[in-house]
């Protein structure tokens, strides 16, 4: 694959990732970081925004930056999927937290009332 379709093809998965994790709405890449900005740190808005702008740039203007900038594209990109990687597995345990404090709370509830949640809380 030839690296600017690889561009392109990164930008298009970074799109779907912000519309499904973040519910980004917006046209192209700028737009769906816009959309979303708040809710992701500054330095990985950059990145993305360095990404949609080298995208954009290689589309529209100069094929050959996807060549001459594609080392730099790419970092910025691992850097991306880094931080998205790492907020899922949180957002798991987050998850698996959360889930096993509410089976607590049910069978406390189901074995003795107010003590019972207060012992399986103390057991969470």
């Amino acid at each position: 694959m030839d690296r600017l379709t690889e561009i392109v093809q990164i930008s298009q998965q970074l799109e779907t990732l912000l519309q499904k994790r973040f519910k980004a709405v917006g046209r192209g890449l700028h737009g769906k970081i816009t959309s979303v900005q708040s809710k992701i740190p500054e330095a990985v808005v950059r990145k993305l925004r360095y990404i949609a702008t080298l995208r954009n740039k290689a589309v529209h203007e100069d094929a050959n930056i996807a060549n001459t900038e594609y080392n730099s594209f790419h970092t910025a990109y691992e850097e991306v999927m880094l931080y998205f990687n790492r907020a899922v597995h949180k957002q798991s345990e987050k998850d698996l937290y959360f889930k096993g404090l509410k089976t607590g709370l049910i069978i406390g509830l189901l074995v003795g009332g107010v003590v019972g949640v207060l012992l399986a809380l103390a057991i969470s």
